[in-house]
């Protein structure tokens, strides 16, 4: 079943989520919504915090599930923790994945950041694996649609 999905993030890690962003995951009339760039991102945030989870409540809508995209920095992201816990009122769906093994141009060095999901929600950790030769983004590309509907049906 197609699912409406909101993605979270840090924008610190907008090189790694552009990457599952391009996996063809989303219907390319919906990534407008769900991506927006860094543009239109800072706009809305010179209008302040209202302003800010205003924009994030109309994205939100209309969806069923949030996947949080894990960073090294995200759980400090204050407005990600308001994704979550608008996620969790509205009982959506919700899922982190951990992106630190996702290549990054900008920073290159994986560190794997602390997950902002409360305990009782999926949380998943994709690794390489050489001997199987496939990577972490090979891993999320195969399994983020099956990851998305559990959550759902969990919600």
């Amino acid at each position: 079943m197609a699912r409406k999905v909101f993605f979270s993030f840090d924008w610190d890690d907008v090189w790694r989520v552009s990457q599952i962003r391009n996996m063809n995951i989303v219907q390319k009339e919906n990534a407008e919504k769900l991506f927006t760039d860094k543009a239109k991102w800072e706009e809305v945030k010179r209008k302040g915090d209202i302003a800010i989870k205003n924009w994030i409540d109309n994205q939100m809508r209309g969806t069923s599930v949030t996947v949080v995209l894990i960073g090294r920095d995200t759980h400090m992201s204050r407005f990600v923790n308001y994704e979550i816990k608008q996620t969790i009122a509205h009982k959506k769906g919700l899922l982190g994945i951990h992106i630190h093994n996702i290549k990054d141009t900008n920073n290159p060095s994986p560190i794997k950041g602390q997950s902002p999901i409360p305990s009782g929600y999926m949380v998943y950790d994709p690794q390489p694996s050489v001997f199987l030769g496939y990577s972490s983004y090979d891993a999320i590309k195969k399994e983020i649609a099956s990851w998305i509907e559990k959550a759902a049906l969990e919600a």
